[in-house]
């Protein structure tokens, strides 16, 4: 395929990665100006701090990001190429249309996502903007590679297959979903100081 065909749908990849640079800014953003306690305070005992929102993020990017390499490495050595267009299959959407906020209903992660050890609370940012930087790469390495034909196991559930393209968008909708959440601690928090 040439060159200009190429350009054609490079923006779906260079969309993907906008979202995710977008994602890393919010959560910046989060927590500028915010104590530690703020920062792990949970406005009620069944939903979560705004650290915890982001640790829930970084145990997904931890279990995403070597299990996203390593279907890419398969599919380079199997010669999947294609410059695309690329598509949501069924699953991507419907999993993706749950997950963009605000919150449609609300969901139970299983055990291995659950925030439950809080990293020093300094480190939480920037283990989140380090895997955001590999999520980043991973887009850049798929450059190329049949989006559609490669398939990625959920790391939720092992009966959940959506394709490269869908997960990627995936990924970044439940980000959002979890940075508005975290967002909606944080707007609480100020207008109760405000009160104070």
């Amino acid at each position: 395929m040439d060159q200009a065909v190429k350009t054609q749908f490079q923006p779906q990849l260079a969309e993907i990665s906008s979202q995710l640079q977008s994602n890393s800014l919010q959560v910046v953003e989060l927590f500028s100006g915010l104590h530690a306690h703020q920062l792990n305070l949970r406005l009620e005992s069944d939903s979560w701090s705004i650290a915890e929102c982001i640790v829930h993020l970084n145990l997904f990017s931890e279990a995403f990001v070597p299990a996203i390499r390593q279907s890419c490495e398969y599919a380079r050595a199997e010669e999947w190429f294609s410059d695309g267009p690329f598509k949501m299959d069924v699953m991507g959407r419907l999993l993706k249309y749950a997950l963009e906020p605000p919150s449609k209903w609300k969901a139970v992660t299983t055990a291995a996502f659950e925030p439950t050890i809080i990293e020093p609370l300094e480190q939480v940012v920037p283990t989140f903007l380090e895997f955001q930087s590999q999520l980043t790469e991973i887009v850049d390495i798929a450059s190329g590679l049949d989006l559609n034909r490669i398939k990625i196991v959920s790391p939720v559930s092992s009966r959940v297959r959506y394709n490269l393209y869908s997960c990627f968008l995936i990924i970044a909708a439940h980000q959002r979903r979890h940075l508005w959440q975290a967002d909606q601690t944080r707007i609480a928090l100020m207008l109760n100081e405000s009160r104070q």
